[in-house]
Protein backbone atom coordinates (compact mmCIF):
# COMPACT_ATOMS: atom_id res chain seq x y z
CA UNK A 1 0.00 0.00 0.00
CA UNK A 2 1.20 3.48 -0.94
CA UNK A 3 -0.36 6.31 1.18
CA UNK A 4 0.44 10.02 0.45
CA UNK A 5 0.85 12.35 3.43
CA UNK A 6 -0.08 16.39 2.85
CA UNK A 7 0.87 18.17 5.95
CA UNK A 8 2.71 21.56 6.20
CA UNK A 9 4.58 20.18 9.33
CA UNK A 10 7.64 18.38 9.30
CA UNK A 11 6.60 16.70 12.99
CA UNK A 12 3.12 16.11 12.35
CA UNK A 13 3.90 13.80 8.81
CA UNK A 14 7.15 12.24 10.82
CA UNK A 15 4.26 10.90 13.69
CA UNK A 16 2.36 10.05 11.09
CA UNK A 17 5.03 8.30 9.20
CA UNK A 18 5.80 6.47 12.59
CA UNK A 19 2.84 4.87 13.36
CA UNK A 20 2.36 4.31 9.67
CA UNK A 21 5.52 2.15 9.53
CA UNK A 22 4.88 0.30 13.17
CA UNK A 23 1.01 -1.00 12.13
CA UNK A 24 0.84 -4.90 11.34
CA UNK A 25 -2.67 -4.58 9.89
CA UNK A 26 -1.69 -2.55 6.97
CA UNK A 27 0.77 -4.23 4.25
CA UNK A 28 2.19 -0.42 3.94
CA UNK A 29 4.95 -0.30 1.60
CA UNK A 30 5.68 3.43 1.00
CA UNK A 31 4.65 6.51 2.48
CA UNK A 32 4.94 9.47 0.35
CA UNK A 33 5.26 12.99 2.19
CA UNK A 34 3.76 16.66 0.41
CA UNK A 35 4.23 20.00 2.49
CA UNK A 36 1.55 22.08 0.64
CA UNK A 37 -1.55 21.39 -1.50
CA UNK A 38 -0.34 22.56 -4.58
CA UNK A 39 2.78 19.47 -3.93
CA UNK A 40 0.47 16.90 -2.90
CA UNK A 41 -1.53 17.35 -6.18
CA UNK A 42 1.53 17.25 -8.25
CA UNK A 43 2.38 14.03 -6.67
CA UNK A 44 -0.96 12.42 -7.42
CA UNK A 45 -0.40 13.55 -11.08
CA UNK A 46 2.71 11.68 -11.04
CA UNK A 47 1.83 8.41 -9.25
CA UNK A 48 -0.79 6.78 -7.69
CA UNK A 49 -1.67 6.24 -4.27
CA UNK A 50 -4.11 3.87 -2.52
CA UNK A 51 -4.52 6.53 0.13
CA UNK A 52 -4.34 10.21 0.99
CA UNK A 53 -3.74 11.54 4.93
CA UNK A 54 -4.78 15.77 4.71
CA UNK A 55 -4.41 18.53 7.07
CA UNK A 56 -7.51 20.06 7.67
CA UNK A 57 -5.00 23.76 8.12
CA UNK A 58 -2.73 24.35 5.48
CA UNK A 59 -1.16 27.43 3.73
CA UNK A 60 -3.17 28.03 0.71
CA UNK A 61 -5.85 26.08 -0.24
CA UNK A 62 -7.61 24.44 3.22
CA UNK A 63 -7.90 20.91 3.25
CA UNK A 64 -11.62 21.14 3.01
CA UNK A 65 -10.99 22.71 -0.79
CA UNK A 66 -8.02 19.81 -1.17
CA UNK A 67 -10.78 17.69 -0.80
CA UNK A 68 -13.66 18.69 -2.86
CA UNK A 69 -10.52 19.19 -5.42
CA UNK A 70 -9.59 15.71 -5.23
CA UNK A 71 -13.09 13.48 -5.35
CA UNK A 72 -13.53 15.01 -8.17
CA UNK A 73 -10.39 14.60 -9.69
CA UNK A 74 -9.63 11.19 -8.20
CA UNK A 75 -13.08 9.56 -7.22
CA UNK A 76 -11.75 6.09 -6.04
CA UNK A 77 -9.08 7.63 -3.85
CA UNK A 78 -10.18 7.09 -0.75
CA UNK A 79 -9.30 10.27 1.89
CA UNK A 80 -8.67 10.50 5.61
CA UNK A 81 -8.43 14.33 7.04
CA UNK A 82 -6.24 15.24 9.85
CA UNK A 83 -6.88 17.99 11.77
CA UNK A 84 -5.58 19.35 15.54
CA UNK A 85 -8.64 21.40 15.88
CA UNK A 86 -11.03 18.83 16.59
CA UNK A 87 -13.77 20.56 15.36
CA UNK A 88 -16.93 18.93 14.69
CA UNK A 89 -18.20 21.01 11.98
CA UNK A 90 -14.66 19.98 10.38
CA UNK A 91 -15.71 16.57 10.49
CA UNK A 92 -18.99 17.28 9.38
CA UNK A 93 -17.88 19.29 6.34
CA UNK A 94 -14.81 16.84 5.89
CA UNK A 95 -17.04 14.16 5.49
CA UNK A 96 -19.96 16.06 3.35
CA UNK A 97 -16.53 16.79 0.56
CA UNK A 98 -15.64 13.44 0.20
CA UNK A 99 -13.58 12.31 2.89
CA UNK A 100 -13.94 8.96 4.11
CA UNK A 101 -13.40 9.88 7.91
CA UNK A 102 -11.80 12.20 10.17
CA UNK A 103 -8.81 11.94 12.63
CA UNK A 104 -8.08 14.62 15.46
CA UNK A 105 -3.99 14.64 15.86
CA UNK A 106 -4.48 14.81 19.45
CA UNK A 107 -5.88 11.07 19.10
CA UNK A 108 -3.51 9.65 16.24
CA UNK A 109 -2.05 5.89 17.03
CA UNK A 110 -0.68 3.28 15.09
CA UNK A 111 -4.02 1.21 16.31
CA UNK A 112 -6.38 4.35 15.40
CA UNK A 113 -4.40 4.86 11.83
CA UNK A 114 -4.38 1.56 10.75
CA UNK A 115 -8.43 1.09 12.03
CA UNK A 116 -9.39 4.57 9.87
CA UNK A 117 -7.47 3.46 6.68
CA UNK A 118 -8.90 0.36 6.79
CA UNK A 119 -12.27 1.40 7.17
CA UNK A 120 -11.48 4.26 4.76
CA UNK A 121 -10.90 1.54 1.95
CA UNK A 122 -13.56 -0.67 2.89
CA UNK A 123 -16.15 2.24 2.49
CA UNK A 124 -14.08 3.91 -0.32
CA UNK A 125 -14.75 0.31 -2.63
CA UNK A 126 -18.41 0.18 -1.65
CA UNK A 127 -18.78 3.49 -2.87
CA UNK A 128 -17.19 3.37 -6.16
CA UNK A 129 -19.15 0.17 -7.03
CA UNK A 130 -22.47 1.73 -6.35
CA UNK A 131 -21.59 5.12 -7.86
CA UNK A 132 -20.21 2.93 -11.10
CA UNK A 133 -22.94 1.41 -11.70
CA UNK A 134 -24.70 4.72 -11.55
CA UNK A 135 -22.40 6.97 -13.36
CA UNK A 136 -20.75 4.74 -16.07
CA UNK A 137 -22.19 4.24 -19.47
CA UNK A 138 -22.66 0.04 -19.65
CA UNK A 139 -21.90 -0.11 -23.11
CA UNK A 140 -18.95 2.04 -23.57
CA UNK A 141 -17.41 1.86 -20.27
CA UNK A 142 -17.25 6.24 -20.28
CA UNK A 143 -18.68 8.35 -17.82
CA UNK A 144 -22.55 8.68 -18.50
CA UNK A 145 -24.37 12.32 -18.91
CA UNK A 146 -24.73 12.05 -14.93
CA UNK A 147 -21.12 11.88 -14.09
CA UNK A 148 -20.73 14.57 -17.13
CA UNK A 149 -23.16 16.98 -15.48
CA UNK A 150 -20.97 16.51 -12.32
CA UNK A 151 -17.83 17.41 -13.67
CA UNK A 152 -19.08 20.32 -15.41
CA UNK A 153 -21.12 21.75 -12.13
CA UNK A 154 -17.57 20.87 -10.54
CA UNK A 155 -16.03 23.31 -12.67
CA UNK A 156 -18.33 26.22 -12.56
CA UNK A 157 -18.55 26.22 -8.92
CA UNK A 158 -14.51 25.98 -9.28
CA UNK A 159 -14.31 28.87 -12.39
CA UNK A 160 -15.82 30.83 -9.53
CA UNK A 161 -12.95 31.36 -7.05
CA UNK A 162 -10.08 30.53 -9.66
CA UNK A 163 -9.29 32.01 -12.71
CA UNK A 164 -9.33 29.05 -15.45
CA UNK A 165 -9.83 27.98 -18.44
CA UNK A 166 -11.22 24.92 -20.31
CA UNK A 167 -13.23 23.90 -22.94
CA UNK A 168 -15.68 21.52 -24.31
CA UNK A 169 -15.56 19.20 -27.26
CA UNK A 170 -18.72 18.20 -28.24
CA UNK A 171 -18.50 15.42 -30.98
CA UNK A 172 -21.33 13.33 -32.91
CA UNK A 173 -20.26 9.54 -34.62
CA UNK A 174 -21.14 9.68 -38.37
CA UNK A 175 -22.01 6.51 -39.94
CA UNK A 176 -23.27 4.62 -36.63
CA UNK A 177 -27.23 4.28 -38.75
CA UNK A 178 -25.48 3.07 -41.68
CA UNK A 179 -23.87 0.50 -39.97
CA UNK A 180 -26.96 -0.25 -38.08
CA UNK A 181 -28.99 -0.39 -40.54
CA UNK A 182 -27.03 -2.53 -43.02
CA UNK A 183 -24.97 -4.97 -40.20
CA UNK A 184 -27.17 -4.93 -37.05
CA UNK A 185 -27.66 -3.41 -33.71
CA UNK A 186 -24.75 -5.57 -32.42
CA UNK A 187 -22.71 -4.55 -35.35
CA UNK A 188 -23.16 -1.03 -34.20
CA UNK A 189 -22.68 -1.09 -30.46
CA UNK A 190 -18.90 -2.49 -31.52
CA UNK A 191 -18.66 0.23 -33.02
CA UNK A 192 -19.03 2.55 -30.38
CA UNK A 193 -17.26 0.49 -27.94
CA UNK A 194 -14.16 0.40 -30.62
CA UNK A 195 -14.94 4.71 -31.18
CA UNK A 196 -14.67 5.13 -27.10
CA UNK A 197 -11.49 3.65 -27.00
CA UNK A 198 -9.77 4.98 -29.54
CA UNK A 199 -10.94 8.53 -28.62
CA UNK A 200 -10.15 7.84 -25.03
CA UNK A 201 -7.07 6.99 -26.30
CA UNK A 202 -6.76 11.16 -27.40
CA UNK A 203 -6.99 12.06 -23.54
CA UNK A 204 -4.59 14.05 -21.23
CA UNK A 205 -5.09 13.06 -17.61
CA UNK A 206 -6.49 16.00 -16.42
CA UNK A 207 -9.60 15.22 -19.37
CA UNK A 208 -12.78 13.45 -19.30
CA UNK A 209 -14.76 11.58 -22.20
CA UNK A 210 -18.24 10.41 -21.94
CA UNK A 211 -20.70 9.33 -23.68
CA UNK A 212 -24.06 11.16 -23.14
CA UNK A 213 -26.19 10.12 -25.65
CA UNK A 214 -26.42 7.07 -28.84
CA UNK A 215 -23.52 8.56 -30.67
CA UNK A 216 -22.73 11.59 -28.92
CA UNK A 217 -19.26 12.17 -26.84
CA UNK A 218 -18.69 14.86 -24.97
CA UNK A 219 -14.87 15.71 -23.47
CA UNK A 220 -14.21 18.20 -21.14
CA UNK A 221 -10.76 19.58 -21.61
CA UNK A 222 -9.09 21.31 -18.86
CA UNK A 223 -6.11 22.80 -17.05
CA UNK A 224 -5.66 25.42 -20.32
CA UNK A 225 -3.76 28.28 -20.98
CA UNK A 226 -6.24 31.82 -21.22
CA UNK A 227 -6.59 33.08 -24.78
CA UNK A 228 -4.63 29.77 -26.38
CA UNK A 229 -6.64 28.39 -28.55
CA UNK A 230 -4.03 25.67 -29.95
CA UNK A 231 -3.46 23.34 -27.34
CA UNK A 232 -7.82 22.16 -27.16
CA UNK A 233 -7.94 22.28 -30.93
CA UNK A 234 -4.82 19.86 -30.83
CA UNK A 235 -7.21 17.92 -28.83
CA UNK A 236 -9.94 17.99 -31.31
CA UNK A 237 -7.66 17.06 -34.17
CA UNK A 238 -6.48 14.10 -32.45
CA UNK A 239 -10.06 12.65 -32.08
CA UNK A 240 -10.76 13.37 -35.47
CA UNK A 241 -8.30 11.55 -36.90
CA UNK A 242 -8.60 8.64 -34.44
CA UNK A 243 -11.32 7.85 -35.84
CA UNK A 244 -11.19 8.91 -39.34
CA UNK A 245 -7.45 7.73 -39.73
CA UNK A 246 -8.48 3.97 -40.11
CA UNK A 247 -11.37 1.39 -40.78
CA UNK A 248 -13.13 -0.74 -37.77
CA UNK A 249 -13.31 -4.14 -38.18
CA UNK A 250 -16.39 -5.10 -36.50
CA UNK A 251 -16.20 -9.16 -35.83
CA UNK A 252 -14.76 -9.87 -39.85
CA UNK A 253 -17.11 -6.82 -41.17
CA UNK A 254 -14.77 -3.44 -42.23
CA UNK A 255 -16.23 -0.52 -41.78
CA UNK A 256 -15.43 3.16 -42.40
CA UNK A 257 -16.85 6.05 -39.96
CA UNK A 258 -16.43 9.41 -39.20
CA UNK A 259 -16.63 12.43 -36.27
CA UNK A 260 -18.05 15.43 -36.35
CA UNK A 261 -16.54 17.84 -33.59
CA UNK A 262 -17.35 21.03 -31.94
CA UNK A 263 -15.23 23.03 -29.64
CA UNK A 264 -16.34 25.89 -27.33
CA UNK A 265 -13.73 27.47 -24.70
CA UNK A 266 -14.60 29.11 -21.43
CA UNK A 267 -14.49 31.87 -20.76
CA UNK A 268 -13.00 32.77 -24.26
CA UNK A 269 -16.54 31.89 -25.62
CA UNK A 270 -18.80 31.54 -22.94
CA UNK A 271 -19.14 32.61 -19.23
CA UNK A 272 -21.93 29.43 -18.61
CA UNK A 273 -21.49 26.38 -18.78
CA UNK A 274 -24.83 25.88 -20.52
CA UNK A 275 -23.67 28.88 -23.04
CA UNK A 276 -20.69 26.35 -23.82
CA UNK A 277 -22.26 23.20 -24.41
CA UNK A 278 -24.65 25.25 -26.52
CA UNK A 279 -21.63 26.56 -28.49
CA UNK A 280 -19.98 23.50 -29.17
CA UNK A 281 -23.08 21.87 -29.82
CA UNK A 282 -23.84 24.17 -32.78
CA UNK A 283 -20.31 24.00 -33.68
CA UNK A 284 -20.20 20.42 -33.83
CA UNK A 285 -23.56 20.54 -36.32
CA UNK A 286 -22.17 22.99 -38.58
CA UNK A 287 -18.99 21.03 -39.04
CA UNK A 288 -20.87 17.79 -39.21
CA UNK A 289 -23.52 19.76 -42.04
CA UNK A 290 -20.19 20.86 -43.61
CA UNK A 291 -19.19 17.45 -43.52
CA UNK A 292 -22.45 15.69 -45.15
CA UNK A 293 -22.09 18.39 -47.97
CA UNK A 294 -18.40 17.31 -48.86
CA UNK A 295 -19.51 13.86 -48.91
CA UNK A 296 -22.28 14.02 -51.06
CA UNK A 297 -19.93 16.63 -53.70
CA UNK A 298 -17.88 13.52 -53.86
CA UNK A 299 -20.78 11.53 -55.26
CA UNK A 300 -20.35 9.16 -52.19
CA UNK A 301 -23.87 7.58 -50.44
CA UNK A 302 -24.32 9.64 -46.94
CA UNK A 303 -24.58 7.35 -43.94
Amino acid sequence: MRILVIDDSPDDREAIRRNLRRTTELDVSEVVEAESAEQGLECLKADSFDCVLLDFSMPGASGLDLIQELHMRHPDLPMVMITGSGNERVAVDALKGGAADYVSKSEISTALLAKTIGEALDAKRQETEALRSASVDELTGLPNRRAFNERLDYLAHRAERHDIAFGIAFMDLDGLKSVNDTHGHEAGDELLRQAAARLAGCLRKSDLLARIGGDEFVAILEDLERGEPAVPQTAVDRFVTAIDGAPFDLGGIRVSAGISAGLALYPCDARSCAELLRLADEAMYRIKSARKRTIKGAGVADG
